[in-house]
């Protein structure tokens, strides 16, 4: 797994939808697609919200100017 500029990450060792939750998120949800991101950006949150989200490896931003 990467993260930014492909830096090592231990982040796949970690639940972090459970560290979430024991931390004091009431919303906490796990994506990996953009219809799942989409449908959940759309539901009613509580607050505070955390949201998961996988994206393919090397995956780039692309701006939406």
């Amino acid at each position: 797994m990467d993260s930014v500029d492909w830096q090592p990450t231990i982040a796949q060792s970690i639940n972090l939808c459970d560290a979430a939750l024991t931390c004091g998120y009431k919303y906490v949800r796990k994506v990996k697609s953009k219809t799942e991101l989409s449908d959940v950006l759309s539901e009613e949150k509580s607050s505070p919200s955390f949201i998961e989200v996988f994206v393919k490896k090397g995956a780039k931003l692309v701006s939406q100017k």
